[in-house]
């Protein structure tokens, strides 16, 4: 068995989708890294336990012809189903997950790891357990296939690392308001936070062999 340093790097988001239980990653964290597919983990928290998926989707050119699809798909089925990992702490879908496309939202969020604080700390056994959480507001982007929104306030921070955590909106139906799921964040820098639209993640769910 190939032994491997146990680090934290990038973001993830995990689904619950059809009964099954999938963990989002961006493609680019994953290379960029140079990780082995069979390296991404989860962590049970009751037994302390690191559990790999049982398989990973890779949609780049197959879903629908193009090539930027900056978006993994693992599936941790099996370790959920067999006790291994918790039921709990999956998102489920919204009632706007099937949309033909992303709702014009009144806010943005995105949620996840920036770099310079996602390490574990050996010395005194222990890491920084809670994400960062930037809001914003739609704005055009320059890439194809992607949606974006800016920072409001402007962060001071570098988001490096927060790729593959979601991005949620907040929508107004009458008098309510409701948080939607609205993609994964793909590319961000201090100014523009541009993420992969749900309606391409549902392709990519639907798709998978």
């Amino acid at each position: 068995m190939d032994e491997y340093h146990l680090s934290k790097a990038g973001s993830v988001f995990k689904l619950k989708y059809k009964g099954r239980y999938f963990c989002f990653a961006s493609a680019h964290q994953v290379e960029s890294a140079n990780y082995d597919y069979d390296q991404l983990c989860l962590l049970n928290y009751d037994t302390n336990n690191l559990l790999t998926s049982n398989r990973v989707v890779f949609a780049e050119r197959l879903v629908d012809g193009s090539s930027n699809y900056d978006c993994l798909l693992f599936d941790f089925t099996e370790s959920v189903s067999g006790g291994r990992l918790a039921k709990l702490g999956w998102y489920e879908p919204d009632q706007f997950f099937n949309d033909s496309q992303t709702r014009k939202p009144l806010l943005a969020c995105a949620i996840g790891y920036p770099s310079f604080r996602n390490e574990i700390d050996y010395v005194k056994n222990c890491y920084g357990a809670s994400p960062n959480i930037v809001w914003g507001e739609e704005t055009k982007t320059a890439m194809s296939d992607r949606l974006a929104f800016t920072p409001t306030p402007q962060i001071e921070f570098d988001p490096i690392g927060m790729s593959g955590g979601p991005v949620f909106g907040i929508t107004q139906e009458s008098d309510r308001l409701f948080l939607f799921f609205a993609g994964i964040l793909t590319n961000a820098t201090r100014s523009k936070f541009n993420f992969f639209p749900l309606r391409r993640i549902r392709h990519l769910l639907d798709h998978r062999q």
